[in-house]
């Protein structure tokens, strides 16, 4: 066995936390909550590939780290996880005595936007595989199904690609709500199929899991049915199940044919090796001790990222990754490649020593207020942002909060508001004696729920 620091506190904690959540929320518990999202998110960056290595197949990253960098990268990851724990647990409290409502939204409203939008994406689907291979069907049929093979030509369109990945979203939580609203029809159901189909398309792995993740938020908001905690958790384990092997069959159909990945198993081992974050965290703090110019780049960065080069010709690159990472780790790297050194290097760009303490503060307050936003709000917006940032939560902790992923971010609630914020929310007590009317034949179970919200 491998020498190495102990660092079994931290998957202790990685593990029982999930379930001190449930203890301690019971009622209030929901599926895939921004908390487990968090540690899940942990867990599939660092414990799994340092378990992994450590206790079942070396890998060849991990092989060049000493016992000091190991040391530090164990760190790092127990101020952070430690310092979210102690500010989350009392605000898991606070959740617990909150009083859940039901979203019922206008059953025409949702119809008719959904499909107006569906139509919208699939423009936008064309227009974003066209671009850059002069818009020849051979080309853009090929782009559809080996996406990795195209990503030189995302350079230059950053503000398309990002359009195109955030009217999923929208497109997703729409249709999802259809589902609902409609008793579940096998027309809503069949059109949620269609729009899942239409995610994938030129799309990435975390594609597969995006129609599932943003059915399970909605449902928790439009349909409610009280159950108790363990039942919810046995429907995480489920969820996250599907998920998982949902990611393993992106990750398949995306790498299979080129790295030859063979199966299912041969496709859990390349994803525990594909994160890079447990090799570079230690490296980075290494060659990088922290000055103040690092924390006014990454803030003069984030406000530049956003402009594109087809209007700032000369712009500079911009970023961690451009300036800093890649010269030194990955010089033959295309610069079109995205930066995974993970989020707790971009807190030790940021705050030094403090970077851990202060991001397990803000990954606590933002758990908690999408959790409460999860349970109390009936605003469709907000269901929406609910469902954007806590899909979101793995890729930002792979890659950050700042520069090009914080105008993504926002570029994704800027399209929730615009075409979500006036979707209308109707109450048992506008309908007369209680009873949706004709026109709303799919509501007619979700009123019952209103009178005594749960």
């Amino acid at each position: 066995m491998i020498e190495h620091p102990f660092f079994w506190d931290i998957v202790l904690i990685v593990a029982i936390m999930p379930l001190l959540e449930v203890a301690i929320l019971r009622d209030n518990y929901r599926v895939l909550s921004p908390v487990t999202m968090f540690f899940f998110g942990n867990l599939t960056l660092y414990i799994i590939p340092y378990l992994g290595h450590f206790y079942i197949s070396p890998d060849w990253r991990l092989n060049l780290l000493d016992y000091h960098q190991f040391s530090v990268a164990f760190h790092v990851l127990r101020c952070f996880l430690y310092t979210y724990c102690i500010v989350m647990i009392p605000l898991l409290y606070r959740l617990s005595k909150s009083q859940p409502v039901v979203m019922v939204l206008d059953y025409r409203q949702i119809r008719n936007k959904t499909m107006f939008f569906f139509v919208f994406v699939c423009f936008v689907v064309i227009i974003m595989l066209g671009v850059g291979v002069g818009f020849s069907p051979a080309l853009m049929i090929d782009r559809a199904i080996h996406p990795r093979e195209y990503t030189f030509v995302r350079a230059g369109v950053g503000p398309l690609t990002h359009l195109y990945f955030g009217v999923r979203f929208v497109l997703m939580a729409l249709a999802s709500a259809l589902i609902f609203l409609s008793g579940k029809s096998m027309f809503s159901i069949f059109f949620f199929v269609l729009s899942a189909f239409v995610t994938f398309t030129g799309g990435t792995k975390a594609s597969f899991i995006l129609p599932l993740f943003m059915l399970v938020v909605v449902w928790q908001k439009m349909n409610w049915r009280q159950k108790s905690a363990f039942s919810m958790l046995r429907g995480t384990i489920l969820f996250g199940t599907a998920g998982v092997l949902l990611v393993l069959t992106g990750f398949l159909f995306m790498k299979g044919h080129r790295e030859k990945v063979s199966g299912l198993v041969d496709a859990a081992v390349q994803a525990v090796h594909y994160h890079k974050e447990p090799y570079y965290l230690p490296l980075v703090i290494e060659h990088f001790p922290w000055t103040p110019y690092y924390t006014y780049g990454q803030i003069r960065d984030t406000f530049l990222a956003p402009i594109p080069r087809a209007i700032w010709t000369n712009k500079p690159n911009v970023g961690l990754w451009a300036i800093y990472f890649r010269q030194e780790f990955e010089p033959t790297t295309v610069f079109y490649h995205s930066s995974t050194f993970g989020c707790m290097a971009e807190a030790h760009m940021m705050f030094g020593s403090l970077g851990p303490f202060i991001y397990g503060i803000i990954w606590a307050l933002l758990c908690y207020k999408l959790y409460f936003y999860m349970l109390t709000s009936t605003s469709f917006f907000k269901a929406f942002m609910v469902g954007t940032v806590s899909f979101w939560t793995y890729l930002l902790l792979r890659t950050g909060f700042l520069e090009v992923n914080f105008s993504i971010m926002m570029m994704y609630m800027i399209l929730g508001w615009v075409f979500l914020r006036n979707i209308h929310t109707v109450y048992n007590e506008e309908t007369e004696d209680g009873e949706p009317s004709p026109e709303e034949p799919g509501q007619e179970s979700l009123y019952g729920d209103l009178s005594s919200p749960t």
